[in-house]
């Protein structure tokens, strides 16, 4: 299963049965920035920011068409990087950001341009059960005093589940002065409340990140340009890749 977007920014989705052809069709007309998930039933789940409706969900049953909805209500850019995963049980879990300033412009890296004070960037997270609404809460914040050219944000920002259908996310808190700062792993305790590690305390680059849970219970991040791995009950070990890696599977 594939999301494209086509020369004129149009959101495409490409599917190939085993032994079979490429099959090709358009999801929206504009997008930027997709993020795919397939559920067990054959559902394929893709979310994306939409203009001029924001953060977009679509859903294609396996018999049927795409369904989009704008499923937290609000309009405006500031909705990328993205992510979305689907658990054992059906229910679908997205993190994407926002920011809190009315007009704020967010950068597809990290930062933000504002023209008020006191804006902040939220690590928005998502979930739908199977057959449900939608809820949100706020994951992770980064407040600026200052954002008229660009001030601190949230960078990256990726959801995966593990075999217990519970949600961890990474993401990266940039200073907005040096280009960098902490990578950070988080796991959902319950409605709102969320456990924190530091993942490395200091990089540079957070344009893409990425994480998967394996079957022992370890995770595996991609964080700029290095690879963390934490086995189950111990911490993070980081490595350099030799190159800019935007994904990782497990």
């Amino acid at each position: 299963h594939v999301a494209s977007l086509s020369s004129t920014s149009a959101l495409s989705y490409a599917q190939k049965p085993t032994g079979g052809a490429w099959d090709a069709e358009t999801i929206d007309a504009y997008a930027s920035g997709p993020s795919i998930a397939a559920d067990s039933s054959g559902g394929v789940h893709v979310v994306y920011p939409a203009s001029p409706s924001g953060l977009a969900y679509a859903y294609r049953p396996p018999a049927g068409g795409w369904l989009v909805a704008n499923p937290d209500g609000l309009s405006g850019a500031g909705t990328t990087p993205n992510s979305v995963g689907v658990d054992t049980a059906g229910g679908v879990h997205i993190v994407y950001r926002r920011s809190t300033c009315t007009g704020a412009t967010l950068y597809s890296s990290c930062g933000f341009s504002c023209a008020g004070p006191q804006a902040a960037v939220n690590l928005r997270y998502g979930f739908k059960p199977a057959g449900g609404l939608w809820t949100f809460e706020t994951a992770a914040t980064q407040t600026a005093e200052s954002t008229a050219s660009g001030g601190p944000g949230i960078c990256g920002g990726a959801v995966t589940v593990d075999v217990a259908d519970v949600p961890h996310i990474t993401y990266g808190l940039w200073d907005g002065y040096y280009s960098g700062g902490p990578a950070k792993y988080a796991w959902r305790l319950g409605a709102g409340s969320w456990s924190e590690e530091t993942i490395a305390t200091f990089t540079y680059s957070f344009s893409a990140s990425a994480i998967a849970a394996d079957a022992l219970g370890s995770f595996h991040v991609i964080y700029g340009m290095s690879y963390a791995h934490r086995p189950a009950g111990g911490g993070w070990a980081s490595e350099s890749v030799p190159t800019s890696i935007v994904n990782v599977v497990v």
